[in-house]
């Protein structure tokens, strides 16, 4: 009878082998690739580092020739301008005043022509410089163009190597990551009744941290709304207490011009008694009644309207009455 149960684990066992032995194979050949492809971006790298070193290098030499071939044509104009200065010199009035006092001495035929002659190897000079500059230019311009392509390149070639070592990073913390799971797993599975309590014990920590959380947003709750109604409460009492203040002005100015109308109670003062306030005898409560604000005390079921009541618009009736009341009165 224990056979069947000794050959399935043994087979399990086997195909869990097999399994990892598997995972082992692929990882490995996950990680000769990857340092396949590492080494041929090194490599890549390497030669546009050696690229744009010579690049520089070139950059740097025809910098310099063209420095030389500058000069060059700086003094050759130098020498053309002092040439055409003594010329124009020895064929000027001045010169020509000056020579029987002098007795300047004319040039002879071998002198003229070596002036000559330097003159046009000057002006032959000129020209190859001037198209040798050009080339050399056209050359750096090349140059620099090819510099500035090795630079993005090398910036390409930089941010995919810090891509795939990030790349890298996160597959090794994931291949961490499993692992650890993988042996919390195998330990769990070490035996039905571990793993059980494991997991009982996981889901009353889950229940538990639910209910605090539960709880703990409870009390802001509470809290939000005891400060919420505090604060409601202190504004009705500010708003109540100026509300008074300006009823006791308005009827201090009354008495005070000494109006013959009835002055204005203050709706508060109905507080003071339990019983309701009788209706003025002859009053239809017709028309539309004021809206008032603050708390006041229903004439009719005797409770305080915390927010707001209704007054009857006849200037000779006082009656207040809640908004149930009011369409009751109406009514009738």
């Amino acid at each position: 009878m224990a056979w069947p149960g000794i050959h399935s684990r043994r087979a399990a066992e086997r195909q869990q082998e097999e399994a990892a032995e598997t995972e082992r194979r692929r990882a490995t050949e996950v990680e000769k690739q990857r340092a396949k492809e590492d080494q041929a971006r090194k490599e890549r790298l390497r030669k546009l580092t050696l690229e744009r070193c010579t690049h520089a290098n070139q950059i740097f030499e025809v910098k310099r020739v063209l420095r030389k071939l500058r000069a060059d044509l700086q003094r050759l104009r130098a020498e053309d301008e002092e040439y055409a200065k003594r010329e124009r010199e020895k064929k000027s009035w001045w010169s020509f005043v000056k020579s029987p006092v002098y007795e300047s001495t004319a040039e002879t035929e071998e002198e003229m022509e070596e002036k000559e002659r330097r003159r046009i190897d000057r002006i032959a000079s000129t020209r190859v410089k001037e198209s040798e500059l050009g080339v050399q230019e056209t050359e750096l311009n090349m140059l620099n163009l090819r510099l500035s392509e090795t630079d993005s390149r090398i910036v390409v070639e930089a941010s995919r190597e810090k891509q795939a070592t990030r790349n890298r990073l996160e597959q090794e913390q994931e291949a961490r990551r499993r692992a650890e799971e993988k042996r919390t797993r195998d330990k769990w599975d070490a035996t039905a009744g571990d793993r059980a309590k494991a997991e009982k014990e996981a889901a009353e920590g889950q229940a538990k941290e639910a209910r605090e959380t539960q709880e703990r947003l409870r009390k802001e709750r509470e809290e939000q709304r005891r400060r919420a109604e505090r604060a409601a409460r202190m504004a009705e009492a500010a708003k109540d207490e100026e509300r008074r203040r300006m009823t006791a002005e308005a009827n201090r100015r009354k008495e005070a011009q000494g109006h013959a109308r009835r002055p204005q109670r203050d709706p508060l003062d109905r507080f003071a008694s339990a019983e309701p306030s009788e209706p003025s005898a002859g009053c239809r409560h017709s028309g539309w009644w004021i809206k008032i604000e603050g708390q006041h005390r229903c004439s009719e079921c005797n409770i305080v309207q915390k927010r707001f009541a209704y007054r009857c618009p006849s200037p000779a009736c006082d009656k207040i009455a809640c908004a149930d009341c009011r369409r009751k009165i109406q009514g009738r």
